[in-house]
Order: structure tokens, then C-alpha cells, then sequence
């Protein structure tokens, strides 16, 4: 097997209530325990998936999408529990391991009480960062109190001596940043396809997963890690089809003043030859989409991706097999006509699953046409049947209309030891334990990330997950399956949880970290632990943070 991209090890530096801390991934792998206050959500979802995109909108910060705690909150900390600290730069990095090659990818931050806004710089370096010799440096020696102490650099300073040493990378905005990273450690062929990553694993960390999801919005996860299409597969087409409308519009403007008989003659021989120029036009646009973009691009694209979902859908059940109390099946079906105009998807569709790959151009490209038709009466100008602003631009109907995605549904099912197949519905998903109920959500969510990461074509992508308040509720027997299907599907991972220790037989080795800050102190005290497959050892004594 060839080396990937691994994780490898986090820093934060000056960051909440952690003035410097370490936390090593042995093979990828690290859970963290501590009770509510102690630090281990904010710790995860700093690094997982802030890192990976720069984006640090307040909602990435907690588990249920709040927006209450901001980035320059969680940088400075409580003022109560932190008076002195007006100004602050922090750093938080992440290194990334594939073989002998060591990267770091990381955010230098400067906050200010006093001030709404943060300033951020991104970074990718050639190598390690730390204090030992060879590693790159956060921080330099400055007098403090007297004596001296290790302070973060400065951002500037931090830009001047990575382009100095040449050994890395600056970015100035996250947009840069994430392309970047995507290229370097991913590979995903469009930021939108990295895009969807990360949306997949903010869905999949959060407790609510757990909490509040039903099968029905389990379904949806689903349907969202598949592969939309691209804008730049439907660009030609909103673009030809937007012109179709213009042209249409002049068109019907132009054979009404005819129509009119209010016109000189003069007048309307100029109208005659404009509406024959408009109808020349028309013919051409029209031709053009249905030779070149129906005919070939579009109808090849959503061939290929229906083809290619049916392939996703046999991976993820054959994923999914396993010696276990309860199985799971995914089936990815046609939905039920609603409305009359829908009956020629179905039809199309059901043509499309008898002949695999999709032969029968012609019939795909009518029924392209006659979206198109419907995306026509949806657009109306950017405006609802009753003539409101609806916001929407043509190229956002377009997508709509032909998300292909949203002519299918899944439907899973499950089958316990010695019982029937069952369809997982809200009725069944409450017959289940909760043990049950957990493996019913994370084994499908989690084949459909690996299967995500398939995207990219790429052997050594980085492939991780993130997990907050991880298996709440779910006993021993139902843990052991869970790892033993992380290490089935090789995903890196962060976990967090009040009790999880991550300790089982299925687990080759493991990184532990313990978080407490009694009293909510200022402060975190982290306690190391490493499991090498048959025992858990307390690596060293309390770090240097609480002492």
C-alpha cells in the first residue's frame, strides 16, 4: 500500500486557555476526554476543520452551529478568567505526515478586545514546526517580567522569515489557503467537490447527528455526498438557455407592436425584419443547445453521474458488510410521482436502470428539454408566480432543475440476528437501542465520506474525520464494531467524548489526551496517554500549562 497523508501532530499556542500544547496522533489516530468546560471541543473543532479551509465563522467553533462563541472569543478568552490580556497572537497548526515527507499547515491569529475584527494569515510549511533544531520556530525570546520568555512572533515577523527561508507558503486569505491545501494534501479535481468535503464532515462531528437526526435526514445526508453537477458542467447551458429567454422576450415584444397595427409602414418593415433576425437567432441558440451542450455535455454528465451513484451505492453495501448483531442496506430508488410533469424523470430513469450505461441519447435529451421548459417558468425573471423578487438568479434554477440528485432517495434498511430485512423509519428507528441507533447513523454517514474521498483519484489523499461527544450512550460491544469499521475504512480521526478512551483490540495504537480545568481556571491541565494495542500507558506527568 502506497504512503498517504496522515495526521500527525496539533499545536496550539496562545490559544484559549492553552499557552502551549502539543497533542500528537499516533497513526492518524486521537481521542480526547474531559468533562463539559475542559477544552475538548473547542480543541477539536479548532483544528478539524478550521484547518483544512481557513473558514472561522463562529459557527464552526461549536458542535450545534451556534453562533454565540466568535474565533476572536475563543483566541483571548474570558476576560474575567484572563484580565490582563487586551491584545493577544495565537497560532494554531496542524503537521500532516506521508512517509519521510512532513508538512505543516496552520492560522496565526491577532485579536483585540477592543477591536470587532481579527487578523489572520495562513500558512503551509516545508517541515516541522517547534523549538527543537530543525524545526521552525513560532516564537522568539522576549524580556517579560523581567526575564526571559518565549512570545509568539508577530504575523509580519512570521511572513518575513517563512519567505526568507523559503520554506513555505503565505496566504492572505482563506480562499487561497483551502485551494491550497486541497491541492497538496486532497486533490479533489474543483473546490466545489472539496467544498461538499467539508460539508460532509461538519454534518457528521456534531452531536445533533446523534441527537436529532431521523432516518429521513440521515437519507439527505446521503443524498448531498453525492457529486453534484459542477457549474462549469452547466455554465454553456444557463448561459445558451439565459439568451434563449432574452431572445424569446424581444421576440414576443416585437410581434405584439406588429400585432398592434398602431405602427408606420416604415416601422413595420422594420419590425418584419427584426422578428425574422430574432427567429434566425433563436434557431441557432437552439440548435447550438441541443447539439452541443444537450446532445453531449450535459446529458453525457448526468449519464455518468447516475451510472457512477449506482456503482457508489453497491461499494457502500459491500462497505457495509460485517459480523455484527445488526447489518445495514442502502437502495438509492426513484421517488414517487407527485406531480404529473414528473412522470417522463421516472420513466427516463427507470430505462436509464434496465441499460446501464445510458445509451438512448435522444430520449435523455428531451427530457432535458423539457427541464429546461421548467426552469424557463421557474425563472420568470427572477420572480415567483405572484411577481415577488424570489432572489434567484437563472444559473441557480439551472442547478436546481437539473440536480439529478433530487430525482432518487435512499432508503436504508436494517436486519438484526435471526429477524427479517426492516426498512429504518421513524417508527422502527425508535425500536432500536441506543447503541443501535448510533451504528445505524455513523456506518453509513462514515462509507459515504469513503466514498467521498474516491473523488479525488488521488492514493495518498488525506482521509480523517471528527467526531464531537463521540458514542454517547453506546455500550462496549457496539464501540468495538464502530473502531474496528474505522480501521476497515483507514480514516485518521480526532474524537472527543466525557468517557471515550478509545481502547480496544480493533485499535492498533492510539493517542489519549485528558483534559480538566477545575474551578474553570485559566488554564488546561492535559494528561497523556498512549494505547499500543494491548495497554494504555500514561506517557508523562501533568504538561507544564497547569503546573
Amino acid at each position: 500500500m502506497l504512503f498517504r497523508w496522515k495526521l500527525s501532530k496539533a499545536l496550539l499556542l496562545n490559544f484559549w486557555y492553552f499557552t502551549k500544547q502539543e497533542l500528537k496522533f499516533t497513526d492518524g489516530h486521537m481521542t480526547i476526554r474531559g468533562a463539559n468546560g475542559s477544552g475538548k471541543s473547542i480543541t477539536t473543532q479548532s483544528i478539524i476543520t478550521v484547518l483544512l479551509d481557513g473558514n472561522s465563522n463562529p459557527e464552526r467553533l461549536n458542535p450545534y452551529g451556534s453562533r454565540q462563541r466568535t474565533f476572536k472569543d475563543t483566541v483571548l478568552g474570558e476576560v474575567d478568567l484572563l484580565p490582563d490580556i487586551i491584545d493577544r497572537i495565537g497560532y494554531i497548526t496542524l503537521e500532516l505526515r506521508k512517509g519521510n515527507e512532513i508538512k505543516t499547515i496552520g492560522m496565526g491569529i491577532k485579536a483585540s478586545r477592543i477591536k470587532t475584527n481579527i487578523d489572520t494569515l495562513y500558512f503551509i510549511i516545508n517541515g516541522e514546526v517547534g523549538d527543537s533544531d530543525g524545526q521552525f520556530s513560532l516564537t522568539e525570546k522576549k524580556m517579560e517580567d523581567g526575564k526571559m520568555a518565549d512570545s509568539p512572533l508577530q504575523l509580519l515577523t512570521l511572513r518575513e522569515r517563512i519567505e526568507k527561508a523559503a520554506i513555505g507558503d503565505i496566504y492572505l486569505n482563506r480562499t487561497d489557503y483551502a485551494e491550497a491545501v486541497n491541492k497538496e494534501f486532497f486533490g479533489f479535481p474543483t473546490m466545489e467537490q472539496y467544498d461538499g468535503l467539508i460539508k460532509l464532515l461538519l454534518q457528521i462531528r456534531g452531536p445533533k447527528l446523534f441527537d436529532q437526526i431521523k432516518p429521513e435526514a440521515l437519507a439527505e445526508v446521503l443524498t448531498n455526498s453525492l457529486p453534484e453537477l459542477s457549474p462549469e458542467e452547466l455554465s454553456d447551458a444557463a448561459d445558451t438557455i439565459a439568451r434563449i429567454v432574452v431572445i424569446e422576450k424581444n421576440l414576443a415584444k416585437a410581434k405584439a407592436e406588429l400585432s398592434s397595427k398602431v405602427s408606420s409602414f416604415v416601422a413595420i418593415e422594420k419590425l418584419e425584419e427584426n422578428i425574422k433576425l430574432l427567429e434566425e437567432q433563436l434557431d441557432e441558440k437552439d440548435k447550438e443547445l441541443y447539439e452541443r451542450i444537450l446532445l453531449n455535455k450535459l446529458s453525457e454528465s448526468i449519464n455518468r453521474k447516475i451510472y457512477n451513484a449506482r456503482k457508489w451505492e453497491k461499494n457502500m453495501n459491500k462497505l457495509m458488510e460485517h459480523e455484527n448483531n445488526i447489518k445495514f442496506r442502502i437502495e438509492w430508488v426513484e421517488k414517487k410521482i407527485e406531480r404529473e410533469e414528473e412522470k417522463d424523470t421516472i420513466d427516463l430513469i427507470a430505462t436509464i436502470n434496465r441499460n446501464p450505461p445510458y445509451e438512448n441519447t435522444e430520449k435523455l435529451v428531451n427530457h432535458l428539454r423539457s427541464k429546461i421548459n421548467q426552469a424557463k417558468k421557474l425563472y420568470n425573471g427572477g420572480k415567483d408566480k405572484d411577481g415577488k423578487e424570489n432572489g434567484k438568479g437563472f444559473q441557480q434554477v439551472i442547478e436546481e432543475v437539473f440536480d439529478y440528485r433530487q430525482w432518487f432517495e435512499f432508503k436504508i434498511y436494517y436486519v438484526k440476528k435471526g429477524e427479517t430485512e426492516k426498512l429504518l423509519n421513524r417508527k422502527n428507528y425508535g425500536t432500536l437501542c441506543s447503541g443501535q441507533r448510533v451504528l445505524s447513523i455513523l456506518m453509513p454517514v462514515l462509507t459515504a465520506l469513503h466514498i467521498k474521498y474516491t473523488e479525488t483519484d488521488r492514493d495518498d489523499s488525506l482521509r480523517l474525520f471528527t467526531l464531537d461527544e463521540a458514542f454517547a450512550h453506546v455500550d462496549e460491544e457496539d464501540m468495538e464494531v464502530l473502531f474496528r469499521y474505522f480501521e476497515k475504512l483507514d480514516f485518521d480521526y480526532m474524537l472527543n467524548s466525557q468517557s471515550l478512551w478509545g481502547c480496544f483490540e480493533s485499535v492498533s495504537s492510539l493517542d489519549i489526551y485528558e483534559l480538566s480545568r477545575p474551578g474553570n481556571r485559566n488554564h488546561v491541565m492535559v494528561i497523556p496517554y498512549y494505547w499500543n494495542g494491548k495497554q494504555r500507558i500514561r506517557k508523562d506527568k501533568v504538561s507544564a500549562d497547569y503546573e
